[in-house]
Formats: structure tokens, C-alpha cells, sequence
């Protein structure tokens, strides 16, 4: 059964090829794993990502390695076996250094109360404590993936931008799935095009509650600037009109330049969190 999933490509990320701008290069994995989400699913803080960062090929090649131990007898244990691998991959992978992982981590550190038991005062030069950093926020936090598909890059032919608007509802299925709320939700990248494209179909779901801020006072190690500000904003997701929440868009989160910076990213979180916190919101209770 597992040599029959792999065959077949998945027709949903086939569908999504003209995503590509022409000429680009790029394509997504459309015989590797989905990642639809890692973590725990129920968590306070929900952390979405643009789209797995992995060479479309090599995800492609990963799927024995991925489900060599799944039962394969038929679809609903393989699921089953899915969705245990994926809530507990912080541990399976937690000898693993990650700097992307190691990035949400620093991002994070700061928010107060966000179900993730960081250690006080985390040295970001240890390699031991980066890792133990990675498996809490992997294990802690429930992780999703606006396209579940791998793709080494993300630069999408904006005139096709109609194929994600069943992805960004499967996003808010998962985030209002906890009846009570999340406490924190944050899309880390820039997701405007995006929510402007779903708000077409779904009128005023997605509302600005702050514009596109800069974040104050960066410094280099060596006490520069740093040359490309960072940014981000509050957003109200209204869900169904039935059920609100607050948002933060990290828009520079993804940003390869920041791969190591974890002081840089520690303060850009420290400064979306207190403006997340300060921008007035009431969340409407059925």
C-alpha cells in the first residue's frame, strides 16, 4: 500500500502548478509526505507558516524514509499513524539542529503565557540549548502550513492566487476548531495578497486592526542597522461571522538573512508581542 501512495502523485499539489511563475523553476513536492501540521493541535499559540521550506525532489525521495514504519493496511491506520508522527515530530527530530525551528523559538521566547515551558534566560550561542529550544516549540505549539506541500521557494504567480483560498479555510478550520479560542495566532510571512484574494469570496473575514509596522531599534552584533527592516501587523479574523480572532502577520520572519540572528529575532518578537497585547480587541462569544 505504501509503494501505491507513493506512485501516485497527489493530485491537490498538481492542481497548484500554476502557482508557479513562469519560467521560475520552482515546484511543489507532489509525491513527498504533506505536512498539514506539526505539534499539538489544541495548543494556545498557533504558528502558520507559508509552506514547508525542502527541495520539491528531495521531499519526493523522503517518503519511504518518512512512513517506512506506518501500518499500511489501509488508509485510516496510515492516517492514524500520520497524525501521531506529526504531533510528537518534535521529539523524533529533537536531536536535530534546525535553524528554522530554532528561529520560531527565539520569535516566541517572548510571548507570555504561550504554553511553550522555555527555560529562563535561553543562551542562543548554545547548541544544546537551541536544540532543547527547538523540541519545546515543535512539541508545544500547534504548527501549520497555508500550502501543506514542499517547495524550495515562494514566489507565486499572484493571477492564480484563487488556489489557496480553500488552503487559507482549512487554516481557519484548524485555528477555531478550539471552541474557547487560541491565545495567540501568528502568520509568519506575508500573507496580504493571500487574505486579500479569500476576503473576495468571504467579505470583511480578514480586517487590519494596525497597518504594516516597522520594528524600532535593530542593531548587527557589531552595532549597525540592520539594512531591511522588520515588519509586522495586528488583524482581526472573522470566522463564519460567528467567531473572532486576534492575529499577528511576521511579515520578515521568513527571511534567510535571519537564519542565526536570534537576538534580532528574540526583540522582533518581544515587539509583536507587545503591540499583539496593546491593540485593543473583544472577542465575541456566541
Amino acid at each position: 500500500m505504501a509503494e501505491r501512495f507513493y506512485g501516485n502523485p497527489i493530485s491537490a499539489a498538481t492542481e497548484l502548478a500554476p502557482l508557479a511563475k513562469d519560467g521560475d523553476g520552482f515546484r511543489f513536492s507532489t509525491k513527498g509526505m504533506p505536512t498539514y501540521f506539526t505539534g499539538k493541535r489544541d495548543a494556545q499559540t498557533v504558528f502558520v507558516q507559508l509552506n514547508p521550506g525542502m527541495d520539491a525532489e528531495k521531499a519526493d525521495a523522503k517518503w519511504t524514509e518518512y512512513t517506512k514504519e506506518f501500518n499500511t493496511s489501509n488508509p485510516e491506520a496510515f492516517i492514524a499513524d500520520y497524525k501521531t508522527r506529526q504531533t510528537n515530530f518534535g521529539q523524533i527530530d529533537r536531536l536535530r539542529y534546525d535553524s528554522f525551528d530554532v528561529k520560531q523559538a527565539a520569535f516566541l521566547y517572548e510571548w507570555k503565557d504561550s504554553g511553550i515551558n522555555f527555560p529562563k534566560n535561553i543562551n542562543w550561542s548554545s547548541r544544546e540549548e537551541k536544540i532543547n529550544a527547538k523540541e519545546l516549540v515543535l512539541m508545544q505549539k500547534l504548527q501549520l502550513e497555508l500550502i501543506p506541500f514542499a517547495s524550495q521557494k515562494f514566489e507565486l504567480n499572484k493571477s492564480q492566487l484563487d488556489l489557496l483560498v480553500p488552503y487559507v479555510e482549512t487554516l481557519l478550520d484548524e485555528i477555531f476548531c478550539k471552541k474557547e479560542g487560541r491565545k495567540y495566532v501568528i502568520f509568519g510571512g506575508d500573507f496580504d495578497s493571500v487574505f486579500k484574494k479569500y476576503n473576495e469570496t468571504h467579505p470583511s473575514s480578514i480586517v487590519d486592526l494596525t497597518g504594516k509596522i516597522p520594528v524600532k531599534g535593530l542593531k548587527k552584533n557589531d552595532g549597525t542597522d540592520i539594512k531591511r527592516p522588520l515588519y509586522y501587523k495586528v488583524i482581526d479574523i472573522h470566522y463564519h461571522n460567528e467567531q473572532r480572532q486576534k492575529a499577528l502577520i511576521a511579515y520578515t520572519f521568513p527571511q534567510t538573512n535571519l537564519a542565526n540572528a536570534y537576538a534580532i529575532l528574540q526583540e522582533y518578537g518581544r515587539q509583536c508581542y507587545e503591540a499583539f497585547v496593546n491593540t485593543p480587541f473583544i472577542r465575541n462569544k456566541k
